[in-house]
């Protein structure tokens, strides 16, 4: 049984779907970054890209997990009469 009220899991929902859509779109933008259009970039620009991919993974795997947990807790959540 969840400790919290439903509102905060509402809110920690919102924030990590948030958090995912964000990291997936700069996600891609790095790939794109980093492989088919490489040519048109400097190598700074290419190291950057690569490092995002690496930290983005990380990223979107702790929003989905965050976003599960906020899904759980609201289907979970105590809600007084």
């Amino acid at each position: 049984m969840s400790h919290y009220p439903k509102h905060v899991y509402i809110n920690l929902k919102k924030y990590a779907d948030l958090t995912l859509g964000l990291a997936a779109v700069v996600f891609f933008g790095s790939i794109l970054i980093a492989y088919p259009y490489s040519e048109h970039f400097q190598l700074s620009v290419q190291i950057v890209a690569h490092m995002l991919i690496i930290v983005l993974a990380g990223v979107i795997k702790v929003a989905f997990i965050t976003h599960m947990v906020a899904q759980k807790g609201i289907n979970e959540s105590y809600v007084p009469n």
